[in-house]
């Protein structure tokens, strides 16, 4: 009808961007916790294996004063870092995968192809926690045998 009035003429990127605009204020704010929980996951793994060297000082030291190297040290408390990463990837894997097949029966028009994802987070955690534990590991090989020897 050419006689109705037309309201809010606009172009159609402009009209397109309004009908996106709360995918990317979702988007942000999913982007925001996801780096969020990954700063968590590195300060918690530091958190530990700091605290696991700390308890461990006189050990460390009797390892150094027997003659230990100082990659020994650092490939001592790398392992144990390493070995809290893999067990809370496998465990964050079996979860992530049952939530991506609930989601999938849920919403069964959505594509989903959780495996790229999963592999590429996966990797991502794990590098982070092995940064996380070469802090402490760092710090653990430059302890000094004696002053760990007169702290026991």
């Amino acid at each position: 009808d050419g006689d109705l009035p037309l309201n809010q003429l606009q172009p159609a990127n402009t009209t397109i961007a309004r009908a996106n605009y709360q995918l990317g204020v979702l988007r942000d704010m999913l982007s925001s916790f996801a780096i969020l929980g990954l700063a968590l996951a590195a300060l918690g793994i530091y958190g530990v294996i700091a605290r696991t060297v700390a308890l461990r000082t006189g050990e460390i030291g009797i390892r150094l004063a027997l003659g230990a190297q100082v990659r020994d040290i650092i490939r001592l408390v790398l392992s144990s870092g390493t070995r809290l990463a893999i067990y809370g990837a496998g465990l964050g894997l079996i979860g992530a995968f049952g939530i991506s097949q609930l989601l999938s029966a849920s919403f069964p028009n959505m594509a989903l192809d959780p495996g790229p994802v999963l592999v590429v987070t996966t990797l991502i955690l794990i590098g982070v926690a092995l940064i996380a534990s070469y802090l402490p590991a760092r710090r653990a090989s430059k302890i000094s045998p004696t002053e760990a020897l007169r702290s026991e």
